[in-house]
């Protein structure tokens, strides 16, 4: 067909989720870290590096909080303690991820070092994303193909309200081939996250490449909006 689908997700595991997140990180000097989901704590592990990276943690919480390092058997290691408002800089290596968790010790969020300085923002709340993307594949003038969903997970507490929107579409220009459901909802860190299905409709699109921008905004999340594109190639 001339359409390719497949699903591009945060890989589990490590170095494999490192590899995903600097795939998706910006060139250059210093970048805002995104958090990781803590679901995936139990796959990570400290992997040995030669390659020196720096964490910028700004809390900007109202509480403490508790930064551990994973060893190479995925256990925390304590390092710090972080007051309300205080930023801490944190010289590490590129493979060892950073656990962020509450004076109860519960995971907060985690961050993957970049090769530099990063900066991560601990926050009550913010927007995890487990794709960096969907594709589709169709044969011309055959059935839409099936349905694709993603998950929107919040890397803090509390319960995160958010909502959808396409902001921007390009290739033809062509509106309304991608639809998303639900468009808003809300994420609570202590149920499963929410599944949002995305469904594509490639009749009467002409051969070429298409991409349409998902936006996700949540109002309180430090790192709103959060994107990522619906692709028909």
């Amino acid at each position: 067909g001339w359409w390719s689908m497949r699903a591009v997700s945060v890989i589990h595991g490590f170095p494999a989720a490192l590899m995903a997140a600097l795939m998706c990180t910006p060139a250059r000097a210093q970048v805002e870290l995104n958090p990781v989901s803590c679901s995936e704590e139990s796959a990570l592990r400290a992997v040995s590096s030669e390659t020196p990276a720096t964490i910028r943690f700004v809390n900007t919480t109202s509480e403490a909080v508790r930064a551990y390092r994973l060893d190479s058997a995925g256990k925390r290691v304590f390092d710090s303690s972080l007051a309300p408002s205080e930023t801490s800089l944190k010289k590490t290596f590129l493979t060892h991820p950073w656990v962020i968790a509450n004076a109860a010790d519960r995971c907060l969020a985690i961050y993957l070092p970049v090769a530099g300085e990063a900066t991560a923002r601990i926050a009550a709340q913010s927007i995890i994303l487990a794709q960096t993307g969907l594709m589709f594949q169709a044969v011309a003038g055959g059935p839409a193909p099936l349905p694709q969903t993603f998950t929107i997970m919040n890397g803090g507490s509390g319960v995160m309200d958010w909502a959808l929107s396409i902001p921007m579409m390009t290739g033809e220009m062509i509106r309304g081939w991608v639809t998303v459901s639900p468009v808003s909802g809300a994420t609570d860190p202590a149920r499963p996250a929410p599944v949002v299905e995305a469904r594509v409709d490639p009749a009467g699109l002409p051969p070429g490449e298409y991409c349409n921008l998902v936006q996700v905004s949540a109002r309180g999340a430090i790192n709103s909006p959060q994107s990522f594109c619906v692709v028909l190639l």
